[in-house]
């Protein structure tokens, strides 16, 4: 009896199935809720979907690090140390980059992570 059970709720599952395939054919379209978040979220980053290539930058001297207390701290001492190029970023170091990246001649770098770190890793 139990076999015939199994069998049963087996065939069962397996024509809902069949009636879903079936349901996704007559209507292919997502529903109306996806449609309108994929709409909305394409015209939020839509600006930004050609080309997603930003800098991120390492320890820049800023006002900001200076009012944090991070310029002529051990922590820039230990930092200025392990940086390939001996010494931390200037304002002027992330601005070539992001002037790179705006310019054509970055036309060929897309959705990339640009480290602007002086080598630290």
């Amino acid at each position: 009896m139990d076999s015939c059970l199994d069998v049963a709720s087996t065939t069962r599952a397996f024509q809902e199935i069949q009636e879903q395939k079936e349901r996704k054919k007559a209507n292919p379209r997502p529903p109306e809720n996806v449609r309108a978040c994929t709409a909305d979220y394409q015209r939020h980053y839509e600006a930004t979907w050609d080309k997603k290539t930003k800098p991120y930058p390492g320890m820049v001297e800023t006002e900001g690090t200076h009012t944090a207390g991070f310029i002529g701290s051990e922590f820039q001492t230990a930092l200025v140390g392990q940086t390939p190029l001996g010494r931390i970023g200037q304002p002027d170091d992330i601005a070539n980059v992001a002037v790179f990246l705006a310019s054509d001649d970055s036309a060929w770098l897309t959705g990339e992570q640009l480290l602007a770190t002086g080598g630290l890793r």
